[in-house]
């Protein structure tokens, strides 16, 4: 009863029960992202490079066969370049967001608190996170619970690797002045020691 949540290089979105693909090797078409679907959690954020976003409920993205294409959805021309992360709604969840400087190689990280995010319907122009310039590219969208102010985040990149304390998450405001860190984030894992 796994599903997965998939995105398609044309920009379309579908759920598909991991029982559909089989064993054997089968052809999915393009895909750009995929991820398992997680119980806990009720909406789905869709981020591009540019900080646009979309915050969809999970209920509303159609479940269908692995040959089906799925149902469009506007990314501003970007998929190529979206992110996805699963959110628990009205929860201590947040989004931390690795953003580059690509006219100097600065890596940054900044966060999204949920009260920020609005629904959106597919078919509309995604919504904007962060007003970015031209040179910052968001690279990375992940989420940490910030709910035990005494954990921290291994913020773990391609060549390096930095730490990001709750407690520094919670009371910066991250939001309007990006935190620079050492290092281009892919992925989080936080722990309390």
């Amino acid at each position: 009863d796994e599903k997965i949540i998939i995105v398609s290089d044309d920009s379309k979105i579908r759920i598909t029960t991991v029982d559909q693909f089989g064993k054997q090797s089968v052809k999915v078409g393009g895909v750009s992202l995929a991820q398992r679907l997680n119980k806990n959690c009720d909406y789905v954020i869709f981020m591009n490079s540019k900080g646009a976003y979309h915050l969809i409920k999970i209920s509303d993205i159609p479940e269908l066969g692995r040959s089906a294409s799925g149902v469009m959805i506007d990314f501003n021309d970007d998929v190529k370049n979206v992110e996805m992360v699963q959110i628990e709604r009205d929860s201590d969840e947040m989004l931390i967001c690795s953003v580059i400087d690509t006219s100097d190689g600065s890596t940054y990280v900044m966060k999204g608190e949920q009260s920020l995010l609005e629904d959106t319907n597919r078919v509309n122009k995604p919504k904007k996170l962060f007003e970015l310039d031209n040179n910052f590219k968001v690279t990375n969208v992940n989420k940490i619970d910030i709910s035990d102010k005494n954990m921290k985040n291994l913020l773990i990149g391609k060549n390096n690797t930095t730490t990001l304390a709750n407690l520094t998450v919670r009371l910066s405001d991250m939001g309007k002045v990006p935190k620079k860190v050492s290092t281009d984030t892919v992925g989080i894992v936080s722990y309390n020691l």
